[in-house]
């Protein structure tokens, strides 16, 4: 069989990959243990079913990083609260509803196919994983991937720790992924089909004893024209996707599929890292020598605990007769009543528990469990529960910049574009390349946690209110200072609301010129009405004056000096 020359060349990489990742592993595997048992598989492989567990005493650990993945989850991902918008930069809202109401339906179709995909339980794997060894690395794709096949829905996976490696490019972001995974004989043959498996494995599914026997495999994902490549430029297809992908059985060494994308299918997380280095740290790094200690604490305490329930024995050398039984009901000869005694040892547990409530505390600090779990019941006023979000924001800050431009921000993208080449995304207005001027659509992220973060405009604009209004009654020309639609609109967008409730700035003017033209109508009309009345008022005197006219009474020509014409005179 000819040697693929081309797996040979990204088996050599994948193993250099490894070698860098390898100084992280035996750390991962300790964080693992400590923090998320059943990932604990890092640096050794268990048989399904084997206990995970038996080097953890205290769960205070596992409880605090459970307890931080659910909130950032909660917080930024929720899976019943719509958590990103799509927006156009420099675009007042409002300004043209129909790409506002554009940009609304492919947020909210977006958002439907991933609440409606497995995204929800991968994500909190994802989250766990970023806690824990502050790394974490999900895969994008949708169910049907072959060309032409009907659309079935989006599918996510958060990949185990230590199953991958990734390179970065100038830049510092992740462009380069090699994934190592494991699929029986019967399930490589219906992913790649039997024509492109090695014989090792034909021979394999051919026997049907063996058929579930499992091969290892690799994933390669990385840019197209790579500089180091030196054999992918002519034979990898499809050339028009930026990122080419092959799958490699390390069984036999050979490509047993090749493809592409058009965006990189994997979001790579770091919770911080340090510079030079290209995998993260998160809080597990922080609190490990925290956990060690109190493990090793709770193993003393039980074992001081275990002496004071179950004391060992002091025996009187040839006082016993035989061996002391310990079993309820048994029965021990002695030749002095006094030769068998408990050896009381002396202890303080009330020392152990103390500090074991300090580093159980210290763990749980680390992991921002007290500053992230709510208060239940209903003492929790609303303003309560921003103060809280607001507190979250301070305490995720950094880490949340770094979780929207190596998560977020490339999830949302590549399931917009799934989405859209799929066809489920309605096509845009014209109107929208020209607000775009060639640059992307913008993501809005609107979890708890985002939301908390721009409410800092909307807690401004209040307590703006708050000090001009009163003063406005005072001198009543200080609110020609405020433009309150400027201020209505500041708070629509930062509060999230739908488009459909917000009108457009040409049917806002459009109505205030229809009310202002009703009420100068509505005022000429009461002016004439007025009128009319003070002209009926005065018809009885003036029908006196013309009779008095008519009789002789007064002169003809009206009253002198007083300008009032005599009807019917001069006609």
């Amino acid at each position: 069989m000819p040697l693929d020359l081309r797996a040979e060349e990204h088996l050599k990489r994948a193993s250099a990959l490894q070698e860098q990742l390898s100084l992280w592993l035996p750390t991962w595997q300790e964080l693992t243990e400590f923090f998320m048992p059943r990932r604990a598989n890092v640096n050794l492989r268990r048989s399904p079913g084997a206990p995970q567990t038996e080097r953890l005493l205290d769960s205070t650990g596992v409880h605090a990083n459970e307890l931080l993945a659910a909130s950032m989850q909660g917080s930024l991902t929720s899976s019943s609260v719509k958590w990103f918008y799509y927006r156009v930069r420099d675009l007042e809202y409002g300004k043209d509803v129909e790409v506002d109401r554009w940009l609304e339906d492919a947020g909210t179709i977006s958002y439907d196919e991933i609440r409606t995909s497995n995204f929800a339980a991968e994500s909190h794997e994802y989250y766990a994983d970023l806690a824990c060894i502050g790394t974490a690395a999900m895969y994008i794709d949708r169910k049907s991937a072959g060309v032409g096949a009907p659309w079935t829905g989006l599918r996510f996976k958060t990949l185990p720790p230590g199953t991958y490696m990734v390179d970065e490019d100038e830049q510092g972001r992740v462009d380069t992924l090699y994934y190592k995974f494991q699929l029986s004989a019967r399930q490589a043959a219906a992913r790649f089909g039997k024509a492109f498996l090695p014989h090792e494995i034909l021979a394999q599914l051919e026997d049907g004893r063996n058929a579930d026997q499992r091969f290892d495999f690799l994933h390669c994902v990385f840019p197209r024209h790579d500089p180091w490549l030196t054999r992918e430029k002519k034979v990898l297809a499809p050339r028009d996707r930026p990122w080419a992908s092959l799958w490699i059985s390390e069984t036999g060494r050979k490509i047993v599929s090749e493809g592409g994308y058009y965006e990189f299918p994997f979001a790579v997380a770091r919770w911080t890292k340090a510079s030079g280095e290209v995998y993260g740290r998160g809080p597990g790094y922080t609190a490990l020598p925290d956990a060690k200690t109190l493990n090793k604490l709770v193993e003393l305490k039980l074992r001081a605990l275990a002496n004071m329930v179950y004391p060992p024995l002091k025996v009187r050398d040839d006082g016993v007769l035989g061996t002391v039984r310990l079993s309820p009901g048994a029965l021990t000869k002695v030749r002095d009543m006094d030769a068998v005694q408990p050896l009381h040892l002396e202890g303080r547990l009330d020392l152990g528990v103390m500090n074991e409530e300090k580093l159980q505390q210290a763990i749980r600090r680390v992991f921002f469990s007290d500053q992230l779990q709510l208060q239940e019941g209903p003492q929790m006023t609303a303003y309560e529960v921003q103060v809280r979000y607001e507190l979250m924001q301070r305490i995720l800050g950094p880490t949340l910049g770094r979780l929207e431009t190596e998560y977020l921000e490339p999830l949302i993208t590549r399931v917009f574009s799934l989405l859209d080449r799929a066809g489920k995304i309605p096509p845009p207005p014209p109107s929208l390349a020209e607000h775009l001027q060639g640059r992307p659509i913008e993501i809005q992220y609107e979890g708890p946690l985002q939301r908390a973060q721009r409410l800092g405009d909307v807690v401004s604009v209040q307590r703006f209110f708050q000090l001009a209004l009163p003063a406005a009654e005072v001198d009543p020309e200080i609110i020609d200072n405020i433009d309150f639609d400027a201020a209505v609109r500041i708070i629509a967008t930062n509060t999230g609301v739908p488009s459909a409730i917000v009108r457009p700035v040409e049917e806002r003017d459009r109505r205030r010129n229809e009310r202002r033209e009703q009420q100068a109508r509505m005022a000429e009309q009461a002016q004439m009405n007025e009128t009319i009345k003070a002209a009926g008022a005065g018809a009885p005197a003036l029908k006196a004056l013309v009779e008095a006219q008519r009789t002789g009474i007064l002169p003809q020509g009206g009253i002198a000096g007083r300008g009032v014409p005599t009807p019917g005179v001069g006609r």
